[in-house]
């Protein structure tokens, strides 16, 4: 009986943790979906679908889980499936999508035809599971100097870890010791090599600024061109695309 107590608040301190860490999902999810969103109607829907729909199905899942918190007996079996699912989806998916992004709009010049039909077989071939993650994970880039105009566009695949059920034993801790426990309080040295970044209000300006430090007219050179999203012809990647597909010709799709 003393242990009632305890007890009830245990998990009800544990559910508003997981709840809030649901309301953090969805704010950095809705975001990637809105950005993602607008890129996709601004330019070509067929390009960005694979990462938009990533973002959305990390979004559905997040939410799944924050409806399955709110049920009196919660089914947390089945809520730590789909937070596996929701991290793999994370660091397996739509990491690996920015990494590609950043790879081959680096190293290629921006948003060429042949490199943007590169990338786009890149991102399904990542949304399908079908890439080798550890050859992968060795890519880098060949584009030498920061670009602003690059920088810019990364900014819509920016997102931080979203892990509903880490280190629930540290909420345990903290109720029995009376000590506060930070919502944000990681371990460094769990990071995952894909070095997630964490949102803070200003992030974009210190980025952004960091960047005009280093990445002047001069610095980049006049020899290095970096064509712009808007500068892109999507028209030109769609048939380029279908004319893959009917030839299998891996020229067409390699910068």
């Amino acid at each position: 009986m003393p242990l009632m107590p305890f007890s009830h608040d245990y998990h009800e301190a544990r559910n508003e943790l997981y709840r809030d860490r649901c309301e953090i999902g969805f704010r950095v999810f809705g975001k990637i979906v809105e950005n993602l969103t607008g890129l996709s109607n601004r330019y070509n829907r067929q390009f960005f679908s694979p990462p938009l729909q990533c973002a959305e199905q990390m979004l559905r899942i997040c939410k799944r889980i924050d409806e399955g918190l709110k049920k009196f007996v919660p089914n947390y079996e089945l809520l730590f499936e789909l937070n596996e699912e929701l991290v793999a989806k994370q660091q397996k998916q739509f990491l690996f999508m920015r990494k590609a992004a950043d790879i081959f709009l680096r190293s290629f010049g921006g948003f060429e035809t042949k490199t943007i039909a590169g990338l786009y077989n890149q991102w399904i071939s990542i949304a399908g599971w079908r890439h080798d993650e550890e050859a992968f994970l060795c890519l880098e880039s060949r584009f030498p100097f920061p670009n602003i105009a690059h920088e810019e566009f990364m900014e819509n695949f920016e997102i931080s870890q979203i892990d509903i059920f880490w280190r629930s034993d540290a909420l345990v801790e903290s109720i029995s010791d009376g000590s506060e426990f930070s919502l944000w309080d990681f371990d460094d040295e769990a990071d995952d090599d894909l070095n997630f970044e964490r949102l803070s209000p200003n992030h974009h300006l210190r980025r952004r600024l960091s960047l005009l430090s280093v990445a002047t007219e001069d610095s980049i050179g006049d020899d290095i061109t970096y064509k712009t999203v808007r500068e892109a012809d999507f028209e030109a990647f769609e048939r380029t695309w279908v004319e893959y597909l009917e030839t299998e010709d891996t020229t067409l799709i390699s910068p």
